[in-house]
């Protein structure tokens, strides 16, 4: 079974998108999260083959830049349900929490070569 997405975000202040807009523009190859919250808008019915394909309406949506420790936190947590969903075998959520804290942030990696180009002391 399909889903389709109506087109449309919400017009007020329950469309988060707009907060992402400038880093978007700035960085277009990052990836950013969103969480959406949907209903059903309507369901359509194939008369001949009996298809049925709910079409899912934006309630709310909050956006995230891929730097924060909150769109962090959600993409682990979209990849444990894919994890579940496609049946492939997860780690426990504070594992990979321990090796995402492995990987040095873009932040991270800038604090350590400026120290890096910092002189000793007594030097």
């Amino acid at each position: 079974m399909s889903v389709k997405l109506a087109p449309a975000l919400p017009a007020d202040d329950r469309n988060g998108m707009p907060a992402i807009a400038s880093s978007l523009v700035e960085r277009p190859d990052d990836v950013h999260v969103a969480v959406l919250l949907v209903r059903t808008k309507e369901i359509r019915t194939n008369a001949r083959t009996g298809d049925v394909v709910p079409t899912a309406e934006v309630l709310a949506c909050e956006a995230f830049t891929g730097v924060t420790a909150d769109a962090a936190t959600l993409h682990r947590l979209l990849r444990r349900q894919h994890e579940r969903r496609t049946g492939k075998v997860e780690l426990p959520l504070e594992l990979e929490e321990a090796i995402d804290a492995l990987r040095p942030h873009d932040d991270q990696d800038d604090a350590a070569e400026a120290r890096d180009d910092e002189p000793e002391a007594g030097q």
